[in-house]
């Protein structure tokens, strides 16, 4: 592209869905970010309402001139037989808020990579072309590991085990 120079840009992700609401901790992942994502499970109605303890959360913790870019991003969309979160929930959700709606797999990588780029180039102010948006979207070659023998399988529960935690999570960019 004529007068477009690439840019490159350095991320810093830290995962903090495993710390309490409370934590001492949370204040130094906050402070400083530019980006935060607000992560849900799609299988699991509990995360998304978890959300707004999040939110407000976050909110009391960044500074008054704080401009952080943040998205709601609903995980394990490779999984629609068991998914619990559909139509409009998570994207009322978003639009209360005023943030962008991802949904991504991580197990198969579907719109990781776009959540990343996307979220990063609103961040810098950086406009991505359209060619670049579609260029996301095409789908990414996997391998998969060849089938186990019978007698090498691991024996698997006959019922699906489930996180009933209900526990949410936010990945903070910085």
């Amino acid at each position: 592209h004529r007068g477009v120079r690439p840019v490159e840009i350095s991320m810093e992700v830290c995962d903090i869905g495993g710390q309490s609401l409370t934590s001492k901790m949370l204040v130094n992942y906050i402070q400083g970010a530019k980006v935060i994502m607000l992560v849900y499970d799609v299988t699991n109605p509990s995360s998304l309402e978890g959300l707004d303890d999040w939110l407000k959360t976050i909110k009391s913790q960044l500074s008054e001139d704080a401009t952080v870019k943040m998205a709601l991003v609903g995980t394990k969309v490779d999984l629609d037989h068991l998914r619990r979160i559909t139509g409009p929930k998570g994207k009322e959700f978003a639009e209360k808020h005023s943030m962008p709606q991802f949904l991504v797999s991580s197990k198969t990588g579907e719109n990781v990579e776009f959540l990343f780029k996307q979220m990063v180039a609103s961040a810098h102010g950086i406009r991505l072309t359209k060619r670049d948006a579609e260029a996301m979207h095409e789908p990414l070659p996997a391998s998969l590991p060849p089938r186990l023998a019978p007698e090498a399988a691991m024996s698997v529960p006959s019922s699906p085990v489930r996180n009933s935690g209900g526990r949410s999570s936010i990945c903070v960019l910085q």
